[in-house]
């Protein structure tokens, strides 16, 4: 008898997230929570969705899921692995690794890259994001 199916630790960054547009295809896989990469990627606009590309400086906000086999070799397709995306083993935050759907610099060429690494603030401009962060501060 061969081995029990085990599960993977996958890094949902974009459109892979809870409300976002692919997140059904997580309905089997348990969220373990959000996490963050170290500053290492770019987050690469790419119209629906964004594309993770190692060499960039953000930190770059997600989702921790245990997802079972079957679940991760389904989405491999939906990703069009590896003509599209690569599913490749990442660091994340506190040393935790994960798999992570990658593409590399080369297949973004003209691409808009986002500031941030939050998908989800992709159409957040800069300056609300600013009034944001000093809400509650005193300017003295």
């Amino acid at each position: 008898m061969g081995d029990p199916p085990r599960d993977h630790f996958l890094f949902a960054y974009g459109s892979l997230r809870v409300g976002e547009i692919d997140h059904h295809h997580l309905a089997e896989a348990e969220l373990l929570g959000p996490i963050r990469t170290p500053p290492a990627y770019h987050l690469v606009e790419l119209r629906q969705y964004p594309a993770l590309v190692p060499g960039g400086r953000l930190e770059v906000v997600g989702e921790l899921y245990r997802v079972p086999r079957a679940v991760l070799l389904r989405i491999d397709v939906v990703k069009e692995v590896p003509r599209l995306f690569n599913r490749v083993s990442i660091l994340l935050a506190g040393g935790t690794t994960a798999e992570a759907y990658t593409m590399r610099l080369d297949q973004v060429p003209g691409m808009r890259r986002l500031r941030h690494g939050d998908w989800r603030e992709r159409f957040v401009s800069p300056w609300s994001r600013a009034s944001v962060h000093h809400r509650g501060r005193s300017l003295r």
